[in-house]
């Protein structure tokens, strides 16, 4: 009696050892795991903060460009109704190619799963934004490249009213890049440097 005792006191001992090695292994697991989507999570947030900080640059660039084009057609249309030639050598819109592949990126890698739920949110609000924007870019070369067809005066007026459009579109979408870097990388704030007509 003694002795199965004392073997059922061993077995239940080295049943134990086994069970606290399998939890341990089982922890050190998770650890590892845990590690690993935040690592993948905090490189998909670097990516997208980079990629929103060259979309920014790339549509404040263009915008320079547009608003020189917006005044161009102003005064084209005002030589046009007074009886002048347009006085326009050319209409070279600025499309602004703004990328999205650090966004597609990390939800088709699952790095999404990973992020705090509200940031991921605010993110894809400022993609659906900037599709908005990209959206409206099309009918305005539509509209350049039909220049030639119908009243040039109607043609700069309709393109200036489009143009208008995604002016106002680009200021929304530098706050909301604004608004998105400065919670990302707070340390690469660009708060103060969109262009003055966007304040």
């Amino acid at each position: 009696m003694k002795r199965m005792r004392r073997r059922l006191g061993q077995a239940a001992l080295e049943a134990g050892l086994i069970v606290f090695a399998i939890l341990t292994a089982l922890g050190v697991d998770e650890y590892w795991e845990t590690r690993e989507e935040r690592a993948l999570a905090e490189t998909a947030i670097e990516r997208i903060a980079a990629e929103v900080l060259a979309n920014r640059s790339d549509l404040l660039d263009s915008r320079e460009s547009n608003l020189t084009l917006m005044a161009d057609l102003a005064s084209a249309i005002t030589s046009l109704e007074a009886g002048e030639g347009p006085g326009l050598s050319g209409v070279n819109y600025e499309v602004s190619l703004l990328g999205d592949d650090a966004w597609q990126t990390a939800q088709v890698t699952g790095a999404v799963h990973f992020m705090d739920f509200d940031q991921v949110g605010r993110i894809s609000m400022v993609y659906r934004v900037q599709q908005l924007y990209l959206d409206r870019q099309a009918p305005i070369v539509d509209d350049v490249a039909n220049l030639g067809s119908g009243e040039l005066a109607d043609s700069f007026s309709a393109l200036r009213r489009g143009i208008s459009i995604t002016l106002a579109l680009e200021c929304d979408l530098v706050v909301e890049y604004d608004t998105l870097l400065a919670e990302l990388v707070p340390e690469v704030a660009v708060h103060g440097e969109a262009s003055a007509d966007c304040r």
